[in-house]
């Protein structure tokens, strides 16, 4: 059943990145990354995130000549497949729910450092090739990472929580329920 919260957020997610109105980097693909991490076999999780984000790329990018493949989006992409290893953390006990906050911000953290070695790379006109370009980088990055990280920190807690709720309701439900809703018998008149 988390596997519906985990698709339900994937949708969001979509949403969120091609909606021109939302709060630029406002979308939390790294707390989806952790959820599908903690939800998914770990052979199928990293796709979850990945997918997500090169189908909203795809319909981003059309049009504006940006390559398919460069620096930047392989290791935003590396980033995002990374995530998932983290949500596996919260496998083991209810306990480990408490993690999550922690987790999510080691998950924004990964992103933020690859997404901007990238940049770095793929932009030698606007940061220098020495560990001082590296850092303007990540200088001028950090405005970026507010909105990233907070939604990371906000969504990530609230989706777990939907998650065991979810889990716990269908748990409660008779069997026969949680297979298929009982439909009406015809009755003899």
């Amino acid at each position: 059943m988390r596997i519906l919260v985990a698709l339900a957020l994937a949708a969001v997610v979509v949403a969120l990145r091609l909606d021109p109105t939302h709060q630029v980097n406002f979308v939390p693909i790294g707390a989806l990354a952790l959820f599908a991490g903690s939800c998914l076999p770990l052979r199928f999780a990293w796709a979850v995130p990945v997918a997500v984000m090169g189908l909203s790329d795809l319909v981003l990018d059309h049009g504006t000549g940006r390559p398919l493949f460069e620096a930047t989006r392989l290791l935003d992409y590396t980033a995002l497949a990374l995530i998932p290893l983290l949500g596996t953390l919260t496998r083991r006990s209810k306990a480990d729910l408490y993690l999550v906050p922690g987790l999510a911000v080691a998950g924004s953290l990964i992103f933020f450092v690859l997404s901007n070695l990238g940049s770095w790379i793929d932009l030698p006109g606007l940061y220098t090739r020495d560990l001082a370009g590296l850092m303007d980088s990540y200088w001028k990055a950090i405005p970026f990472y507010r909105n990233s990280f907070l939604a990371d920190l906000v969504v990530a807690p609230v989706v777990f929580g939907a998650g065991y709720l979810v889990e716990r309701a269908y748990r409660r439900m008779p069997a026969a329920q949680a297979i298929a809703p009982e439909t009406e018998k015809p009755t003899a008149a």
